[in-house]
């Protein structure tokens, strides 16, 4: 066993393959060896094996380079082996929380109670099609955008808005739209979470109601709520919101483009400033326009009847022929300062043919749809493959979680002890053979698969040091003593 006197050598070469430390390293193995030809030639073949491209971990051919870590490689391929779907459901836990810690400054151990609660909140929603990869996303999202992170209230309400934006996505409205609508009520408006809850379900049953998608509806309201800001009522800003939002969409112009007429009569100055010009060419047709009732207008009366103030000459305009009528367009829309798109959408604008919805929302922001409601409908959403994923996530994180707690362990304890317990084997495995060491990967890799299987980690860790003792007592040169 000479060849153990030059391990050392050996391991600081393979490390640090330098010239200065291939020059030790042969000559600790003429030393080692002495006049045994066999001994230095495989001495010598291993330094010449380390000054090549180092391969992968587990390629190595040589104890030396297999030292650092070699328990956990053999550790976590022996798990990817016999149970290849924990060990992904491991390192997909491993990421979230490595997310969780960089993300929310958060502990490892504070990292790894967020990742429990969220696959509790995964099992219990996995009929909503939710997975274990939705949530985690979500949770981060959340930690990136939602702007009442730094308040006591995200640590009560973190769970249920995790639960929201995941189950919104499932609706096809993104993180980024259901967290901007959060922060507009919950940090611009100050309005509590069952406040925002029921919102959005304002927003969800307006968009079954009028046929749009709920993405479209979300994403219009976030648009266009700026624009209405000024209206210090939180209910009546929305109900104008999304009743304009509407309006526009059907008439097939911009919010913007309406608003910046409606604008101009928002100040009885401004108003008398406009009736000049709108009165010269509407009394030429027969017409009149009272600027002093536009201005007493709120924004949705004040559209109906800027609209029926222009539809009331179009007769006249069209039977004044081509020329004289395209003059009076040119002359009314200057007039109104709207552009053509938008003045020839007033001029087809019928108030009555909007849909049920958009005419109960002209006299009330309506109801919206309930908790329940909405996680039916996300359900029904939820593709068979969504399913059959969040089913099996379901199952992987009840293994990785729920069944170590009732036996009164932690999952974090499971993989501490994968990452951190091999450490302890190197100053054993450096000391004996290769062949010796191969062994205690086996028996090391048997101990934690039957410890993860078992969940008994004190009895599994007593396992993997009972036959490293055996190994040593079994080896020709025992640690601690010179051959």
């Amino acid at each position: 066993m000479a060849e153990k006197k030059y391990y050392g050598a050996l391991g600081a070469y393979g490390r640090d393959p330098t010239p200065a430390n291939k020059r030790k390293a042969m000559a600790a193995v003429k030393k080692a060896c002495g006049d045994d030809a066999d001994c230095r030639r495989e001495g010598m073949q291993v330094i010449a094996e380390k000054g090549k491209k180092k391969a992968s971990l587990g390629e190595r051919g040589d104890l030396g380079d297999k030292i650092p870590a070699l328990a956990f490689e053999r550790g976590w391929d022996k798990l990817q082996g016999t149970m290849p779907k924990l060990a992904k459901t491991i390192d997909q836990f491993s990421k979230f929380e490595s997310k969780i810690i960089k993300f929310g400054a958060q502990t490892a151990i504070q990292a790894t109670n967020i990742s429990k609660k969220l696959t509790s909140l995964q099992r219990s929603n996995q009929h909503l099609g939710i997975s274990s990869a939705d949530v985690f996303g979500a949770m981060q999202s959340a930690l990136s955008g939602y702007a009442k992170i730094s308040t006591r209230s995200w640590a009560q309400d973190n769970i249920a808005i995790t639960k929201q934006i995941a189950m919104f996505e499932k609706l096809g409205i993104s993180h980024g739209t259901t967290i901007a609508t959060m922060n507009t009520f919950g940090a611009v408006l100050g309005r509590n979470r069952d406040e925002v809850t029921n919102f959005a379900g304002v927003l969800n049953r307006f968009a079954q109601e009028t046929g749009q998608s709920y993405n479209r509806v979300w994403t219009d309201f976030n648009s266009n709520v700026g624009k209405f800001m000024d209206i210090l009522s939180t209910e009546e800003m929305s109900r104008q919101t999304l009743l304009f939002s509407v309006r526009a969409r059907r008439m097939g112009v911009d919010v913007g483009s309406v608003m910046s007429n409606l604008e101009r009569f928002e100040t009885l100055d401004s108003a008398q400033a406009a009736a000049g010009k709108i009165n010269a060419v509407m009394s030429s047709l027969g017409g009149s326009f009272d600027a002093i009732k536009a201005a007493s207008l709120d924004y949705p009366e004040r559209m109906n009847y800027i609209a029926s103030s222009i539809q009331s000459v179009m007769g006249r305009v069209e039977a004044s022929g081509p020329r004289a009528s395209r003059a009076y367009m040119k002359a009314m829309k200057s007039a109104f300062g709207l552009d053509s798109k938008t003045f020839r959408a007033l001029i087809s604008y019928k108030p009555g043919q909007a849909l049920p919805a958009e005419l109960a929302m002209g006299q009330g922001l309506i109801g919206g749809l309930s908790t329940a409601a909405t996680s039916r409908v996300a359900a029904e959403a939820a593709t068979i493959e969504e399913r059959t994923l969040s089913m099996a996530d379901a199952r992987e994180s009840f293994a990785y979680h729920v069944i170590p707690t009732s036996m009164g362990l932690a999952v974090d304890n499971i993989v501490m002890a994968l990452k951190t317990r091999s450490g302890e084997l190197d100053t054993t495995l450096i000391k004996m053979s290769e062949a010796t060491s191969e062994a205690i990967g086996v028996q090391f890799t048997t101990a934690l698969t039957g410890m993860i299987e078992t969940m008994g980690i004190e009895q599994g860790w007593d396992a993997i040091h009972a036959s490293i003792r055996k190994l040593e007592r079994q080896a020709k040169c025992p640690i601690g003593t010179s051959c």
